[in-house]
Parts: structure tokens; sequence; C-alpha cells
């Protein structure tokens, strides 16, 4: 194998070296020895070149056999203290009308409980928080995750179109804001089911942090239908 720089700066040389020159095997750079004649030239510029060379070799050549480690994150199944939290606070559920998917909907309460295995997934990926979760801490909130077929799930924010309503115990909620999410990669590494058609929305109520009263319950109305998830 040739290198024509190496060959280039080799011609200035006024005796008979040896450099090296990498050779690709196995996805890795080895180096084989190649002999070369040179030409003459001033000392300090023998020992700038033969800098350049060594700088070359220093940042490439290496003794014995290399390996490449390229971390990979541990997914949501992988994680399984996360894993447990996550399926405990998640529910999902499609609606159908005439035998096409009216909507998919994924909902994860974001209790005590789920936010302290979130937050530990979150440090072990050495991950920075998400400034649209700081709230999530302080209030009760859901994530929810919509997927319709047109383009309905663009409205879940307008409460004519989608209304929610939280009950924990026989006490129910209404909704206080929703805030749009839109960082999918960073999402995806903690709830798996959104998807590039999906819309993520932060759901807020007001209500306990952590209710004592009795399981809570989501409802969500569509239009053409409506849904109620249950947490114990």
């Amino acid at each position: 194998m040739q290198i024509p720089c190496l060959q280039r700066l080799a011609t200035h040389f006024d005796s008979r070296l040896e450099i090296v020159y990498p050779e690709k095997t196995r996805g890795f750079f080895l180096f084989d020895r190649l002999e070369i004649h040179s030409l003459q030239m001033s000392h300090a510029m023998k020992q700038s070149a033969l800098l350049f060379l060594w700088l070359i070799v220093s940042c490439t050549h290496g003794t014995g056999s290399h390996t490449l480690v390229q971390e990979t994150p541990l997914s949501v199944g992988q994680d399984k203290a996360y894993s447990a939290a996550y399926e405990a606070a998640t529910q999902a559920t499609e609606v159908y009308a005439n035998f096409e998917t009216l909507f998919q909907i994924h909902v994860t309460y974001l209790s005590p409980e789920f936010l302290a295995a979130y937050e530990a997934r979150e440090k072990s990926l050495q991950l920075v928080p998400l400034p649209s979760f700081s709230d999530v801490a302080h209030k009760s909130a859901f994530l929810v995750s919509v997927f319709t077929p047109n383009d309905s799930a663009d409205r879940f924010p307008d409460e004519r179109y989608w209304n929610t309503q939280l009950h924990i115990g026989d006490r129910p909620y209404k909704r206080t804001f929703i805030v749009p999410q839109r960082d999918k990669l960073r999402l995806q590494t903690f709830f798996p089911y959104i998807s590039a058609w999906s819309k993520e929305f932060l759901v807020f109520f007001a209500a306990p942090k952590a209710p004592t009263q009795g399981p809570v319950r989501l409802e969500i109305h569509h239009p053409h239908a409506g849904v109620t998830l249950n947490w114990k």
C-alpha cells in the first residue's frame, strides 16, 4: 500500500530511513515497515520531518492488537430496575371504528416511584435533565403519547376536541396545562412506545403529587370514543 503524502515527504531525506505505514486489517490499522530512499535536506528540516513521522506513529501505532469498544446504553427491557417501574406506570389502549384504528394511546403516570427510577436511569446514562420535565417532580403529571391515522393528535391540547380528566379515589381533577414534547430521540430512551408518527404531551393536573385517597383513574375523551386508564 502506498501513501503519497509520506512518499513526498521521504524525497527530502538524505539517507536511508525506515517509516511505518498503516495497513487496514480487521477494521483496525496495523503497521508494517517500508524502506524508502531520500535526497538531501537540511538538518532542521530533517528533524521537523522526523517529528512529523513520529506524531503519525504515536497517534496510530501501538503494540499488540487493538479492540474498539463502543458502549451501548441499556434498552428499557435490559434495565431491570427501570423496566419494572416503567411497566407499572404505563397503560396503553387502541380504539377502532369501522374496523380501522381511530387512535392509539400510551400513558405513563409520572408518580414519585416512577420518577425515582427515571432519574436513576437518566443519571446512569449521564443525560442532562429535560427542561420540560422540571415541573413533574412537584406536580401531578402524565406523559401521553397519541397516534391517529389523521392529524387529530395535533389537536390533543384542545379541550373542545380531546378532553382529559383525572380521578383520585372519588375526587375529580381537571387538567391545568399541557406541554407538547419534541425531543423524540431523547424520550425514546425512556418511553419506547414513542414513534415518528405519534405525538407526545406532558399533561398536568391540579392534584396531589403523591395521592393517598385511593386509586388513580385517567379518562380521555375523543369526539368519537373515550377510554379509561387505571393505576392502583
